[in-house]
């Protein structure tokens, strides 16, 4: 597994062929798509929470408000962590490629943050839609 250029390109911006800490990160671990733009979630966060409270947080502080369970506006205790891959697993969808089956998200990272992060009334409408998507997009392949 690895991260693919696109995503490097969503999380680094026009920094892409320049000097990238997601870039580094990318080339020195092995993490997957997922996994780098989860941790593009949380570094979003921080600079989210830095500027609705005026302080900085350092990132295990981030992950652990990232990570905490809580009430969301949908009356029932989750986190941000979860409704990532809830949005996560809406947006990925199988495709073939060279005949091999491959997991491409639809999705861009700054996507993915927007509604994470959204009110609990659309939050649920973006849940429903993007379910209907990945019905659409599944009705679409079988033809």
């Amino acid at each position: 597994m690895h991260i693919h250029r696109a995503v490097i390109e969503q999380l680094c911006k026009k920094q892409y062929d320049e000097v990238c800490p997601m870039k580094y990160a990318a080339m020195k671990a092995t993490i997957d798509d997922r996994t780098a733009v989860q941790i593009a979630m949380v570094t979003n966060y921080i600079w989210d929470f830095g500027k609705r409270h005026k302080e900085k947080i350092e990132y295990s502080v981030a992950i652990k408000k990232w990570t905490e369970l809580q009430d969301l506006g949908r009356k029932k205790k989750e986190s941000r962590a979860e409704r990532f891959n809830e949005i996560w697993r809406l947006g990925v969808r199988n495709i073939i490629i060279d005949n091999i089956l491959i997991e491409n998200q639809i999705l861009t990272a700054d996507l993915i943050y927007e509604i994470i992060m959204t009110t609990p009334d659309n939050y649920v409408k973006w849940l429903k839609i993007l379910d209907k998507l990945k019905e659409e997009h599944k009705e679409r392949d079988e033809l």
